[in-house]
């Protein structure tokens, strides 16, 4: 079993904050050591504790300010065919043995949401279809008191 444990997720978080930040900024963060933070940062990827580095995007400034989540019943099979095609669709989570999707996707405007959502009605025709628009969300962030 793998273990993480308090500086671990206070490295975590500062990585998430920025993870292009310098060892010292790091260091600051941590209380630890260059060296003890390289071999910690190595050790968590070699784990898959950390996957990759990345951007957060802000979907905003790039044109798309409608954000929506969405809960969808529908066959799993139809419904993950549908789904690939659409760039709009950022984060989905498909519940184990049941039919029910999460989605969260991005659109540059009403007219563009309403168009995908007739379309996923159409194609897929879902049972039940719920979505919500969301507004500013601190995201990206494990929540975690300094030692």
């Amino acid at each position: 079993m793998i273990s993480v444990d308090e500086r671990d997720f206070l490295l975590l978080n500062a990585l998430r904050e920025n993870s292009r930040c310098s060892l010292k900024q790091l260091q600051d963060k941590t209380d630890l050591a260059s060296p003890t933070l390289y071999k910690r940062i190595q050790r968590l990827f070699t784990q898959g504790i950390i996957r990759k580095a990345t951007v957060i995007i802000d979907w905003k400034k790039a044109g798309f300010p409608i954000h929506l989540f969405f809960s969808v019943e529908a066959d799993q099979n139809i419904f993950q065919q549908f789904i690939e095609t659409q760039k709009c669709v950022n984060t989905l989570f498909v519940l184990r043995g049941e039919r029910q999707c999460f989605f969260e996707a991005y659109f540059s405007s009403g007219a563009e949401a309403d168009k995908f959502i007739t379309e996923m009605e159409e194609k897929v025709k879902p049972t039940q279809i719920y979505f919500w628009e969301v507004g500013d969300v601190k995201n990206d962030c494990f929540q975690i008191s300094e030692i």
